[in-house]
């Protein structure tokens, strides 16, 4: 896929402050926020949806784009990883605090 120039532009906008952010978290100035990770996720989706910049086909209002959609997917994916890994770790902690039933008997 070949950007256009404005492609290019929007593109940009949204890599140059996130590249930022993350230079100034390498040198332990700036801690990533969740919406940092979000865009960080989500940018490569949007880099590969054709025709970004103009409103998605089934719009559904004016402030709708594909940015908006990637990166709301990408802020589900975040909620759904980090409920499993929690209920994962619940899960480990309560199987280490259960006496062993083959013990008991």
């Amino acid at each position: 896929m070949v950007w256009s120039l404005g492609e290019h532009l929007v593109l940009a906008t949204i890599a140059f402050p996130l590249l930022v952010r993350v230079l100034l978290k390498d040198a332990r100035e700036y801690t990533l926020t969740d919406g940092d990770l979000t865009q960080i996720d989500a940018f490569e989706a949007l880099a590969d949806t054709p025709r970004f910049t103009c409103p998605p086909a089934d719009a559904r209002g004016s402030l709708d784009s594909h940015w908006r959609r990637v990166r709301g997917e990408a802020q589900r994916s975040m909620a759904i990883k980090r409920a499993v890994a929690e209920w994962e770790q619940e899960n480990k902690n309560r199987s280490g605090d259960e006496p062993d039933n083959e013990t008991d008997q």
